[in-house]
């Protein structure tokens, strides 16, 4: 009798193991143990010699050496599937990661590139107002410049047609710059002097 219970207490524990792993092999697909490289190949050799061990102690029942190895190789299993978890969440932080990096990249990237813009811009910028201010011709207009990606505008007054043309010729000659628009407002001398009261 003291046998039965023990058997029947085995199995009970067996069923218990079991349980578990099976619901772990159900619920995550599982791949062969030669795509895991060294580890896998380190489990299923240790399975194995389990398997062995179990089979040539000869002290156990037919029966039992089977439930035995068979909750050994679910264990393994089991312990395979934890590993292709392991494996997969790990890849896809990785790609998460190179995703990442490579986002960041465009991102300085085009940082680089605005500054490099802005900067050519406040070069132009200063260059134009100097070369307009060094013109004496210019010397009683009233210009300004604005500068956008390498794009110039001039703006302001000039008292003749001849002083609107020589602004924008020298806007043209500075070097960098992709274009000229001109909103120089040509006033007559003698409105340039009065003021409005």
């Amino acid at each position: 009798m003291n046998k039965r219970k023990s058997k029947t207490e085995r199995k009970e524990k067996t069923e218990a193991r079991r349980t578990p792993r099976r619901a772990a092999l159900h619920s995550t697909p599982t791949r062969p143990a030669a795509q895991h490289g060294r580890l896998g190949r380190h489990l299923v050799a240790l399975s194995s010699a389990a398997l062995i061990v179990l089979v040539g102690c000869g002290a156990p029942a037919p029966e039992e050496r089977l439930a035995a190895a068979s909750v050994a190789l679910e264990d393994t299993a089991g312990d395979l599937t934890t590993v292709n978890v392991y494996i997969q969440e790990t890849q896809t932080k990785l790609s998460e990661l190179e995703e990442r990096r490579r986002q960041l990249r465009n991102e300085v990237r085009t940082l680089e590139e605005r500054v490099a813009a802005r900067a050519t811009d406040v070069a132009l910028f200063r260059a134009i107002q100097t070369a307009l201010l060094d013109e004496p011709t210019l010397r009683e207009a009233a210009l300004t410049a604005q500068v956008e990606d390498a794009e110039v505008t001039l703006s302001g007054s000039v008292t003749s047609p001849e002083q609107e043309a020589r602004a924008l010729a020298i806007a043209r000659d500075v070097a960098g710059v992709a274009a000229v628009n001109s909103r120089i407002r040509v006033d007559s001398p003698a409105s340039a002097g009065r003021v409005d009261s």
